[in-house]
Order: C-alpha cells, then structure tokens, then sequence
C-alpha cells in the first residue's frame, strides 16, 4: 500500500515535508531540542572555568583612608600622667632646646593607602581542584547524553505528528475512491428508478451514503489541516492559515505537503538485534552510569575538605601607612589544617557513601527496566507486523466480497443497500490496513532509532 500525500495545486517543492525533513526542522526549530545544546554549550564553559582552578590566581587590591583626627594622639602626659614630675620633665626639656618650641605630643594615622599585586598558588588542596575537573569534563558528556535523549524523544513525538496527517491523507485519498463508487451507484440507481425498477427510498438511500461521505470528507480535511498545524508547530515553522495572508516566511497552510517513504514494508526479522546490546547503548543507562561517578567524586571532594591545604603566594605594592610611604615585596606560604572539621566532614563522607550506594541500586533497577523497555519495543514491532498483515488479508477480504456484491448488484440479485453496505465495509478494512501500515512504520522507525549505530 502506498501512502501518498494529496498534493496541493499550488505547492512548491520548498513547501514538501518528508518525515526526515520535519526531523532536521525540529532540530533547529523546536524549543527543548535548542535549550539542550544550550545546556551542552554550558557544560563545556563550567569545564573550561574549572580548568582555571589550576592557575596561580592574580589580584590587585587597594585601600584607603582618612580620619577628622589622627587615630593616634599620645602626649606626655598621656605617657607619665598629669603632675609635678611631668611638669619639671617639661621645663628640663624646654630649657636644653634654648626656650624653642617643642611638639609634646605625637599624632599618627590620619589618611594612608595602600596598593597591593598579589599572587596565590594552590599546591594541594585534598585533590578538590583535580575531583571538580572531572566532575565538569562528567557534565559535558553527561550534557551530550541529555542532549540525545532530547533529539530522540523530539523526534518521536514528530514522528507521531507526521504519520497522524499521512493517515488522514491517506484515509481522504480511500474515501475518494469511494465517493466515486457510490456516484456510479446513484447512476445506476436513478437508472432504475426512472425505469420504475427502484423505488424512491432506494434513491433517498445512495443520497443519504452520498451525503454522509462528503461530511466525512470535512471531517477528513479539516482533521488534516487541524494535524498540519501541529506539526508544523512542532518543528518551529510559520504559516498562515489564510492564503490572502501567505508570504515567503509564512507560506499558506494547505500549500505544506507531506511525502511518504518508501512503500515497501519488509519483515521486521532483518532489524533485529539483541536485546542486551541494545539496551546497553541506551543514553539512559551511561546517564545512570555517569551519575554514579558523580557521586564518588562528590565524596572524595568531601574528603579533600578535611585534609590539609597547602598555598604558596607572593606579593608587590606600594603602602602609605604612616608618615612614609615605600614599595615592599613578600612572599609567603599557607598551610591549613582542618581540626574540628574532622567530625563533621566524616559523617558527610557517611552520607555521601549511602548516596553512592542510592546511585548503584538505581542504576542496576533502571538497566533492567531499560532492557525490558528495548524487548517491548521488540514486542511491540513484531505485534504491528502481524496486526499488519492480518489487516491487509482483511481487505483483500473485503475487497473480493465487494466485487462478488458487484456482479451480484449487476445481475439484479443484490440491492443497491447491499452494494452500498459492502463498499462500506471495504472502506473500513481500507483504513484499517493504513492505521496498520502507519503503526508498522512507528515502530519500526523507533527500533531503528534504538539500534542507531550499533554494530
């Protein structure tokens, strides 16, 4: 059975939609799929800052001040007090400086700065600046893996989109079949009813069938169109719904046309492969892997905060403090040892095993959920398959009634009714073998999507 597409008669190649198409537009198009790259973007920028850590860190650091008073006034009577041994101390000095005037107190403190370029070298830090590396270089692939699933996942949901509108297309192709079958049947039947061989109401009835096939048919387009609009949604392309409105942009809806695969359904028994290796290549499970390293390095990273840290740093500047200022150069070394920490960092280590253990049970539960997920879609394929072919047997059925009806209408041993109700019949088994072909092809587009590079 081929499932074609009703062409339009004013599309233009630009405006095909193959199902590949609709895939590569809601790359680009489609909102998750965008913010996924963003998110591998931004795993990529966190690897490259924590790739910093490494280097010496550099800084510059100035400072100020100034003060209504000095912050420091001491006189000498600050120093020995207020009284007579001051005071002749007082009179002995002014009487060795020949009467000259003599400052009896001291002031400090009113306004300095200072200008400062520092140097701080990390030389080990309880091997957190080499564990936060691979946690960042972790949250890349994991980005990439989360990025997968996201196309995979866009791609399935376009996927039922797409064969929603080629079924309904294909469905208003059959009824068209068929409304020119019941026209020959109104012919034949008016026919005989003007040669008094048929009664009125065998007229009224091929009308009434006439009638109901055309509601049909605004059903049909009407769902087709309704279908196209979610589509094309789905895959970040405008239209416009009236054509008075269309533009190069927005080209008018009905003008989109959707063209089917290849016509050929084979045997699922060529695709198959086994279920474990399937199952094992699943972003999913490495997902699940990768949150279990995550989780051993979040623990070792607990461990480097109790374990000593050693810097090594130098520093340049110019400090104007006091009365003088000066250039001046140090260099310094740190090391820090956590004391009281030690409680609090083993119980972390604690909690941080149990969640080790939490990422391992999820990880084995979830592989055998992810293997049974790979054998039903398996299932599910090979079920389409038969209901498939079932429902091509089914109307090969119906078909072969409907001519023997045929012969029967024409040799006068049939009623229009019956002619009628067997054409019905056939139309059923018609879009019965089209919904079994479309979720055939689902299926089998979703194992492929599973298999995907594998060998």
């Amino acid at each position: 059975m081929v499932l074609a597409a009703a062409i339009a008669p004013c599309a233009t190649a630009q405006n095909e939609l193959s199902l590949d198409k609709c895939r590569e537009m809601a790359a680009t198009g489609n909102k998750d799929e965008k913010n996924a790259a963003l998110d591998v973007q931004a795993a990529k920028y966190q690897k490259q800052e924590a790739v910093w850590e490494y280097f010496p860190r550099l800084s510059f650091t100035t400072a100020g001040y100034w003060s209504i008073d000095p912050m420091i006034n001491l006189g000498i009577t600050d120093i020995l007090g207020d009284n007579a041994a001051t005071a002749a101390l007082m009179q002995l000095i002014s009487a060795a400086t020949g009467g000259a005037e003599f400052q009896d107190t001291y002031s400090a403190l009113k306004d300095g700065y200072t200008a400062r370029v520092t140097l701080l070298q990390p030389v080990y830090t309880g091997g957190r600046i080499i564990n936060g590396n691979r946690m960042a270089a972790l949250g890349v692939e994991a980005a990439e893996l989360q990025r997968d699933v996201q196309k995979r996942t866009t791609e399935s949901e376009i996927d039922g989109l797409y064969w929603q509108v080629m079924s309904l297309q294909e469905k208003l192709e059959t009824l068209k079949s068929f409304q020119d079958m019941v026209d020959e049947v109104e012919k034949d039947v008016r026919s005989a009813y003007e040669a008094g061989l048929a009664t009125e109401e065998q007229l009224l009835e091929v009308k009434l069938k006439k009638n109901e096939l055309l509601t049909t048919e605004v059903r049909l387009r009407n769902g087709i169109r309704l279908s196209k609009m979610n589509l094309l949604n789905g895959i970040g392309q405008e239209f416009s719904v009236l054509e008075s409105t269309a533009t190069a942009e927005k080209p008018f809806l009905d003008d989109f046309v959707l063209t089917g695969e290849d016509s050929i359904i084979e045997d699922p028994e060529k695709y198959y492969m086994d279920e474990e290796k399937v199952a094992g290549s699943i972003e999913e499970l490495k997902l699940l892997d990768i949150q279990v390293e995550v989780k051993k390095l979040q623990k070792r990273m607990a461990t480097g905060e109790a374990l000593p840290q050693v810097l090594v740093g130098a520093s340049y500047g110019y400090d104007k403090l006091l009365e003088e200022g000066d250039f001046n150069g140090n260099v310094f070394a740190m090391l820090q040892i956590p004391i009281s920490d030690w409680g609090k960092t083993s119980r972390k280590m604690k909690r941080m095993e149990i969640d080790v253990e939490k990422a391992l049970n999820d990880r084995d539960y979830y592989h055998s959920q992810i293997l049974l997920m790979v054998r039903q879609n398996w299932l599910d394929l090979d079920c389409a398959w038969d209901e498939y072919n079932l429902a091509l047997d089914a109307r090969e059925t119906a078909a072969a009634s409907l001519r023997n009806v045929h012969s029967h209408h024409e040799a006068g041993l049939a009623t229009s009714s019956e002619l009628l109700e067997s054409q019905a019949t056939l139309r059923e088994n018609e879009d019965a073998a089209t919904d079994a072909a479309i979720a055939y092809r689902k299926a089998l587009k979703t194992w492929k999507d599973l298999t995907d590079g594998i060998e």
